[in-house]
């Protein structure tokens, strides 16, 4: 299925932000792991024509640690900064497989520059409801993944039939 910008959206409300009224994460390393968790469900269903991704949960690890540090940074810039790029990082290198397919493999965006420029925009407003800013990272993070090319190897050549001279008359 090709990446849903409304199940990431649900998924960050459900998973990475407080329900309304609720308490925050206790820290930035939690809330970097929620954040992740709820990345790697939606980036699972990541297909590519046939293919599917197929190393979305392997790259979890470095996603949520930069996560955690851009919740930890005490500037908006920085924070946004730093998110898209770890968002950048995770998005670039994955392998999409199916079968009778050479591997694809996913390069790295091309709107990171707008993708940060949205994501400080999202740290900056503290009065943005919490609908409103998983619906702006959800639409970050589709616009960041979407405009990553998965290029495919081209199959590999069919060798000539082997062909035996004919043998001499004698």
């Amino acid at each position: 299925m090709a990446l849903s910008l409304d199940a990431l959206e649900t998924s960050l409300l459900r998973v990475w932000l407080p329900a309304p009224g609720g308490p925050w994460n206790d820290s930035p390393r939690a809330s970097g792991e929620r954040f992740a968790d709820a990345v790697v469900q939606w980036f699972a269903d990541a297909q590519c024509a046939p293919a599917r991704c197929v190393t979305a949960a392997a790259k979890r690890a470095p996603l949520a640690a930069t996560a955690a540090v851009a919740f930890h940074a005490w500037h908006p810039h920085t924070a946004g900064t730093l998110l898209a790029q770890g968002l950048a990082a995770y998005v670039t290198a994955h392998t999409f497989l199916a079968p009778g397919v050479t591997p694809g493999l996913s390069g790295p965006p091309a709107a990171l520059a707008a993708v940060t420029a949205e994501l400080v925009a999202v740290f900056s407003d503290v009065d943005l409801s919490l609908d409103a800013r998983a619906a702006r990272i959800a639409a970050a993070c589709t616009t960041l993944a979407t405009s990553s090319l998965v290029t495919f190897a081209p199959p590999p050549p069919v060798p000539p039939p082997i062909t035996l001279p004919p043998a001499p008359i004698t």
